[in-house]
């Protein structure tokens, strides 16, 4: 799933980073949850850096619709985790 995810993954990556430098001073995406909107166009990810504060959480579009059972939150949480990890060259190929 993660090749599939697209631009609108990669910039809902980059909001979570900025969000959590802004709140946290670190924008380590962690502690990461995923889940597929009720309308399964849209898929929402949330990084949870603590059990005492809220959530930040960013929605992006999937390229197609898919069902609850097609939906892969693991595959989600990888990619958002290897995307971390990536120079600026792999996040271009992973958007493509």
């Amino acid at each position: 799933m993660g090749d599939e995810l697209g631009m609108e993954f990669s910039a809902a990556c980059s909001k979570l980073r900025h969000e959590l430098r802004v709140k946290t001073g670190d924008g380590r995406l962690r502690d990461l949850a995923a889940w597929l909107d009720y309308d399964a166009k849209y898929v929402f990810l949330a990084a949870l850096w603590s059990d005492d504060e809220a959530s930040i959480a960013v929605r992006f579009l999937l390229p197609e619709t898919m069902s609850g059972d097609e939906f892969d939150r693991q595959a989600v949480i990888k990619a958002a985790e290897a995307s971390e990890q990536s120079t600026p060259n792999d996040t271009a190929r992973l958007a493509a």
